[in-house]
């Protein structure tokens, strides 16, 4: 998707260089370079489009719109595949003809050949309106897309899965009783952590993107509890100091934690 977006962008910079360029009419050479250019870009951009429509799942293929197929086979033709193209045809552009606003090519055959005029001007108006129709299509889609997750999200909020009962899991991981530590503090804030953790991950993927540094926060709770998990499992005394540093980082970032889901619930609840 992003590869795709790149292009798009990277396209449109080099089309509209073309537009404001000095053209330089006695530079046969440069006249070449730079219809072919265009005209490569112009195609180029048109996939990424349609690559990019594919991935959010609607499809926009321009072959399917007769304007932009047309802008298409002058690619093809032209520059594309001029030395043997389907049907046994064979072009040859006109560069008497070649001018910053348009070109001719001609189209041979055994039998026949024909003429063909091409104003760049148009296929440039063409493709830039098309362009703006299918982003106005696709951002319509991931609208309604969006709207749809809303509604799923809002039957369960983020901040919801945070136990109402917190403050006494946390006091029972502060007591002297290891076996109690371990039970009912370590496991009821483990517990709650992971089903928060798989929640955000079925929300936005497993490498989905990062939401209020939600990603590393899981991995420093996931860090903390596990320190604390060693450490009640051992029959050895613990360093009390050390202990008490590590719950108070244990709160700390469940505090961040309850932060980050009050701003993943509001955005996941913003319709548009």
């Amino acid at each position: 998707m992003w590869a795709s977006c790149d292009v798009l962008e990277d396209t449109n910079e080099g089309i509209e260089y073309y537009r404001t360029c000095e053209y330089k009419d006695n530079n046969i050479g440069f006249k070449y370079l730079h219809l072919y250019g265009l005209l490569q870009l112009v195609f180029v951009q048109q996939n990424a489009l349609w690559h990019l429509s594919e991935t959010l799942g609607k499809t926009i293929e321009p072959t399917k719109t007769p304007e932009i197929d047309k802008i298409r086979d002058i690619r093809n033709s032209s520059i594309g595949h001029p030395t043997k193209k389907s049907n046994n045809e064979f072009i040859s552009i006109s560069r008497t003809t070649m001018n910053k606003c348009g070109f001719k090519y001609m189209k041979w055959k055994k039998d026949y050949y024909n003429i063909r005029s091409v104003n760049i001007d148009e296929v440039l108006e063409t493709q830039l309106y098309w362009l703006i129709e299918s982003v106005d299509i696709l951002l319509e889609h991931l609208k309604g897309i969006w709207n749809t997750m809303c509604k799923e999200f809002e039957k369960k909020l983020m901040i919801d899965y945070i136990p109402s009962d917190l403050d006494f899991r946390m006091e029972k991981l502060t007591t002297y009783d290891k076996v109690m530590a371990l039970n009912y503090g370590h496991k009821g804030i483990k517990d709650f952590v992971d089903k928060l953790n798989k929640e955000y991950k079925n929300r936005y993927g497993e490498d989905g993107r990062e939401m209020a540094g939600t990603s590393y926060l899981f991995k420093e709770l996931f860090f903390i509890l596990n320190y604390f998990y060693e450490v009640l499992i051992s029959t050895k005394e613990y360093n009390e100091i050390e202990y008490g540093l590590f719950s108070e980082m244990l709160r700390d970032k469940i505090n961040k934690l309850k932060e980050s889901c009050m701003v993943i619930d509001n955005e996941a609840t913003t319709r548009l």
